[in-house]
């Protein structure tokens, strides 16, 4: 069965379309790497995205892709409006299964109605953590498919940055932490992407002696 991922390549940069790449590099090294499909829907930067086997989509053409493809999985990396509607009118064609990156899954909107029973009868809600995994359970008691995979795959080749301002970061601590965060942004009070936190930890080790930047 093939597995079709429906989302946004960079560009533009996301921490979804991160992973997706990511994730392309990995499975275009397996033997049965024609099965994996990845559809882009941003519109951006559509013919080096073709060039390297991604399928450039519009969002209304989704659907209609999906109806006349052969049974296939099919992963949505967000459970818009979109993607439960496409999931409801084709269920009986191909199965679906949603990657919840973020805690959208949460809101009160999924708890009941045709958007909770649209969720409950997916083929899997997968989720990065623990306790989101534990919170997604609760919302859909009656589901075992919720399953917890951590979202971390590495670029296949990482260069080492060679800026000067970071050598020189280098040569003036003992360790040297790297955080990445596609914006500043607050959510529920809190810094989306924990950039308050690596601060405060560096801060934190500073004030016990560790010479770490």
């Amino acid at each position: 069965m093939h597995i079709i991922n429906i989302a946004g390549f960079p560009p533009p940069v996301g921490g979804i379309g991160s992973y997706l790449k990511r994730l392309k590099a990995y499975t275009d090294k397996e033997e049965d790497s024609y099965k994996y499909e990845y559809i882009d829907v941003t519109g951006v930067d559509v013919e080096n995205k073709r060039r390297r086997g991604i399928i450039c989509l519009k969002k209304w053409q989704v659907p209609f892709f999906l109806l006349n493809h052969k049974r296939a999985c099919v992963v949505f990396h967000s459970n818009s409006a979109a993607h439960l509607l496409i999931n409801r009118a084709l269920r009986k064609k191909h199965s679906f299964v949603y990657f919840t990156h973020g805690e959208s899954i949460l809101k009160k909107k999924n708890h009941y109605g045709w958007r909770h029973r649209v969720l409950s009868n997916a083929g899997y809600l997968v989720s990065p953590t623990e306790d989101l995994t534990k919170q997604v359970k609760n919302i859909f008691p009656g589901k075992k498919e919720i399953i917890n995979i951590p979202f971390i795959l590495f670029p296949t080749d990482i260069h080492k940055l060679s800026d000067d301002r970071i050598i020189e970061l280098r040569r003036n601590t003992d360790f040297l932490f790297s955080g990445y965060a596609y914006s500043l942004r607050e959510y529920n009070g809190n810094d989306l992407y924990g950039v308050d936190l690596m601060i405060e930890c560096i801060k934190s080790l500073n004030e016990k002696g560790i010479n770490a930047g």
